[in-house]
């Protein structure tokens, strides 16, 4: 992948309507991630995707990014986009067509539009992962130890507002939970 400062500075390249028809996808492990005008143009343009805007080290500014397994980028595609791959820096390039955004698009409007849309997203923080004895240490003595109250921490946890890795972390916490009633 490149480095990120390279990605954030490719992506204020947007001085054409050609330049500004296309995204850039980088893969990021089984993840495919867009970030700053890529990710929005995926977002206003192909399909809504929940974006993550967060604090990067040695940037200024915070950035914002979406992302989807790389197995089903493809299927969201709209048609008449084309989408070219480069396998050494595993970075995927899709040209949005003209009948999307069209020849005479105001770029200035579409950026104005872009940093509104990037302000209106919530600032992520940024936690220290804890290890693997603290999770479960706290799994089994914070956590409820019944059926009931297991079933009521499922029936409260907001998914569709979690990130996958949350919803991970999640689903880690309840099996702990369940083979401590075991």
């Amino acid at each position: 992948m490149s480095e990120l400062k390279e990605i954030i500075e490719k992506e204020k390249q947007r001085n054409t309507i050609q330049q500004s028809r296309v995204m850039y996808f980088y893969k990021e492990g089984t993840f495919m991630r867009a970030y700053e005008f890529s990710a929005w143009l995926w977002c206003k343009y192909v399909k809504e995707f929940k974006p993550t805007r967060r604090k990067a080290k040695h940037l200024d500014d915070p950035i914002i990014h979406i992302g989807c397994p790389v197995s089903s980028l493809s299927n969201h595609l709209p048609d008449g986009a084309v989408a070219t791959s480069d396998e050494e820096s595993a970075e995927i390039e899709i040209t949005l067509p003209s009948t999307i955004v069209p020849d005479d698009a105001d770029i200035a409007a579409m950026m104005a539009d872009f940093e509104q849309w990037k302000e209106s997203c919530p600032l992520t923080e940024t936690t220290k992962k804890k290890n693997g004895s603290e999770t479960l240490e706290n799994a089994l003595t914070s956590q409820p130890s019944t059926i009931t109250g297991i079933m009521q921490q499922i029936l409260a946890f907001p998914v569709e507002q979690k990130s996958m890795l949350d919803c991970v972390a999640f689903l880690s916490d309840l099996k702990i939970q369940l083979a401590k009633l075991i």
